[in-house]
């Protein structure tokens, strides 16, 4: 081995290095804590329970929750109204103060004011229409005392006239020859009814 005292030492060879040999240490598999996984399936049990009594409670109250919800309704849309029961519908007033009234017309929708100034049900030319009339082919004959004074109307039956579950067959009705621009349940068809009653901002009808 020669001497490098005095001089520069020339680096190693990377032949000759000598590495120091590293540990190793296979990878630890975790092991689930009991404790851990008994709280998740406790969890996981409690919400599934939770979500079964919500859907019972929610099938067993239902009537009443269907009832709650058109209550509900009718507070916001006054024509809607509201039925407890098969016999009855009521309807509040409207801001404007008169009552609005939901129906069906030979099964078209449409929205009716209660109007007892007027004797008859009222519609415009467009509303039967609607109902597949030609307006141009009914016989304007009659004369009719409105608050604006006379006008002519044309006479016509309806097939059935349904207010929530109140249904009346064989309505007549009157076809306004002038534009009208809502129609009008008038008080013949009122009449038809068991009872009609305005209490406390609400109109109640009875089949």
């Amino acid at each position: 081995m020669s001497d490098f005292s005095g001089g520069v030492r020339p680096p190693e060879s990377p032949w000759t290095r000598r590495v120091a040999p590293r540990s190793f240490s296979p990878p630890q598999a975790e092991i689930p804590d009991g404790q851990a996984t008994s709280r998740n399936l406790l969890r996981d049990a409690a919400a599934w329970c939770g979500i079964m009594l919500f859907i019972v409670v929610g099938y067993g109250f239902r009537h009443e929750l269907a009832d709650a919800g058109n209550r509900v309704l009718a507070v916001f849309i006054p024509s809607y109204g509201y039925s407890s029961n098969p016999e009855t519908i009521s309807f509040s007033a409207a801001s404007d103060g008169h009552y609005w009234v939901n129906a069906r017309v030979d099964g078209v929708g449409f929205r009716f004011m209660v109007d007892t100034g007027a004797s008859s049900v009222v519609l415009s030319k467009e509303d039967v229409r609607r109902l597949g009339i030609d307006p141009a082919a009914l016989r304007y004959e009659r004369t009719v005392e409105t608050a604006n004074g006379a006008i002519k109307a044309a006479s016509i039956r309806l097939r059935e006239l349904a207010i929530g579950p109140i249904v009346i067959k064989d309505v007549p009705a009157l076809v306004n020859a002038t534009p009208l621009s809502e129609p009008l349940l008038g008080m013949r068809l009122l009449e038809r009814l068991s009872a009609v009653e305005i209490k406390d901002g609400t109109l109640t009808l009875r089949r």
